[in-house]
């Protein structure tokens, strides 16, 4: 005989079943903007759709603190041009993973009975959530961590090469397709838009 507390997990599970399943119905016009994602970072990316649709009903404005700092960090991370692209999925992937882990567990204690197991799911969906809400910021650590390890080397290839009478563009250029880490791309593209008419300065 099923206890109080019980009708009332399955209640919420149900519910929230039924919450997944019409924004899967209502977002999956968008599943395309998620294709493009690649990497072991994006587990479920064939779902952010539901996060996403999830995020248009609530008409979350994506202007909170939170937001903010990743958009910076995206920023730096890919451009200003893709900053908020990432931001929305960011977003959208914190959703659809505590989202669906909350009807997981739902689920699994509805066929179980077993509520240990249903909370260690409710504990990895909220692990998944912090994991994907931080990525930005360990990311652009990462990032500035790799950059801060060619810089002596950068510096003293440019040296070299202005010393021989190149003019710092010049040498700026030649340096950037001598290596392939992070730093380096970053001056290839700092070569690329000098190249479509931005300054030496803003670029």
């Amino acid at each position: 005989m099923l206890k109080g507390v019980d009708i009332a997990i399955l209640g919420l599970g149900g519910a929230l079943a039924a919450l997944w399943m019409a924004l899967y119905a209502v977002g999956r016009g968008h599943a395309g903007m998620f294709k493009p994602l690649r990497g072991r970072g994006y587990p479920l990316r064939e779902l952010y759709f539901v996060g996403y649709a999830a995020m248009g009903l609530l008409r979350y404005g994506y202007k909170s603190r939170r937001a903010r700092r990743s958009r910076h960090a995206f920023e730096a991370l890919y451009g200003q041009r893709y900053a908020e692209y990432y931001v929305r999925v960011t977003y959208a992937q914190c959703v659809t993973e505590a989202l669906t882990a909350a009807v997981l567990a739902a689920v699994l204690y509805g066929l179980s009975g077993d509520a240990a197991a249903a909370l260690v799911v409710l504990a990895l969906g909220g692990a998944g959530w912090y994991g994907c809400a931080t990525a930005p910021d360990r990311q652009l650590s990462r990032r500035a961590e790799e950059m801060r390890r060619d810089f002596g080397e950068v510096i003293t290839k440019l040296a070299l090469l202005t010393n021989t009478g190149m003019i710092l563009r010049e040498a700026w250029e030649e340096t950037a397709n001598t290596g392939q880490a992070c730093l380096y791309a970053e001056m290839r593209r700092a070569v690329e838009d000098m190249r479509n008419g931005a300054s030496e300065t803003d670029a």
